[in-house]
């Protein structure tokens, strides 16, 4: 139960920050104290449903579907994925590689993600640009992500990875998808995820355009990624 209350407190404190609005504001707007709500987003207490629902409406967030359930504590069998793993890609317009974090929903359902995107820092995931929720799904051949931004359902991301590097933990593949961030524009790059955040920092062609990937892209008109 803790680890949902926390969980459903870093939704609640994210939705709120990224809305610009400080705990007295919101407080206020839904009749309680900033005490109280502080502890909402600690994790410190649960919320209530009608609690949930008014700041729904105030966020503008169905907070009701992106908080996880505390319903369902099955463990996951079927999936093998690890508590967390990393995420970087390069984002050529910001001329700076973009980091995230990708965690297993504790009590969800079989392959249910949190997604936190572009992290300041891997160690603490709630301080991002934006929370995805979705799922993931292991195969032998690949694995498959489908996730979508808490704040605005019309960001929505899909990767596709390659199987694990032996011994590594390191997959490489493609994101793609059109993120707020990017205008909603349709988008697609390399990306790199690995178990260990030290393999974050490999080199740069795991995440950037060569000119291998060019002559490629030119004659298949796709973008593929090899070993």
């Amino acid at each position: 139960m803790g680890d949902i209350l926390k969980k459903s407190g870093e939704i609640l404190k994210f939705a709120r920050e990224s809305r610009k609005l400080s705990l007295t504001t919101a407080a206020r707007k839904i009749g309680k104290s900033p005490s109280t709500l502080s502890r909402y987003e600690k994790g410190e207490i649960p919320v209530d449903l009608v609690t949930l629902y008014q700041l729904s409406a105030f966020y503008g967030i169905d907070l009701v579907k992106a908080l996880p359930s505390a319903s369902d504590k099955s463990e996951s069998s079927a999936n093998s994925m690890p508590e967390i793993l990393y995420m970087r890609y390069f984002a050529g317009e910001l001329n700076r590689d973009v980091f995230s974090v990708i965690k297993r929903e504790t009590g969800g359902e079989d392959g249910e993600i949190v997604f936190y995107h572009d992290v300041e820092d891997v160690q603490k995931p709630a301080c991002c640009r934006a929370i995805y929720r979705g799922e993931i799904r292991e195969h032998n051949i690949s694995t498959n992500i489908f996730i979508t931004n808490i704040a605005n359902s019309a960001d929505q991301i899909y990767i596709a990875l390659r199987p694990p590097i032996p011994g590594e933990g390191i997959q490489k593949g493609v994101l793609a998808g059109t993120l707020e961030a990017m205008g909603f524009l349709p988008m697609s790059t390399k990306c790199l995820v690995t178990t260990e955040k030290e393999n974050l920092y490999l080199e740069e062609s795991c995440t950037k355009f060569n000119e291998t990937d060019v002559r490629r892209m030119k004659r298949t008109n796709r973008i593929i990624v090899k070993k």
